[in-house]
């Protein structure tokens, strides 16, 4: 009889940790969810503009690439790889911004109609490198990949300097 009252000690030991660990995390975001209130448009500028030159630079990269003979498919995969998650990134910042826009300076709001162009078309360069990969895995269309990258790459910088100007002044 004592090994099985053990046995149950332990669980609801390990069951209380467990649910005060819960605790503490739930607590945790709360306070996250409170700052979050706050609402900074000025920091998802600066963190869109971080994202941008992420972009910026491995697009360039991935234009380079192009340029390289020996270059593989997995090698253009892993660089659209490392352009991706920011571009997803950039256009959830966006989103936010978007969703409160009625606090916005007016430079702030223009800024975010300048960002909202530049990303949908930083987007489309991304989805247009991933249907020449998967289109043509054996037989890469390097002039038509350098060209998104370029195009990537150029508005990216465009984007990066509107943000950060904006991340100063909103």
């Amino acid at each position: 009889m004592l090994r099985r009252s053990v046995p149950g000690k332990s669980l609801a030991v390990g069951t209380s940790l467990l649910l005060s660990g819960f605790l503490f995390l739930a607590q945790g975001e709360t306070s996250g969810k409170a700052e979050g209130a706050k609402f900074q448009p000025e920091a998802r500028f600066q963190s869109i503009c971080k994202d941008a030159i992420n972009v910026q630079t491995a697009a360039v990269r991935l234009t380079k690439l192009t340029r390289d003979s020996g270059a593989k498919w997995a090698d253009y995969d892993k660089k659209w790889n490392e352009i991706k998650p920011s571009v997803e990134d950039m256009s959830m910042k966006l989103a936010e911004i978007d969703a409160m826009k009625s606090t916005l300076s007016p430079s702030g709001k223009k800024a975010l109609d300048k960002s909202m162009v530049l990303i949908k078309d930083i987007k489309g360069n991304t989805q247009e490198i991933r249907m020449q990969l998967d289109s043509s895995p054996n037989h890469l269309n390097e002039l038509l990949i350098r060209s998104f990258s370029r195009n990537m790459a150029q508005k990216s910088e465009a984007l990066q300097k509107l943000t950060a100007k904006a991340g100063k002044t909103s």
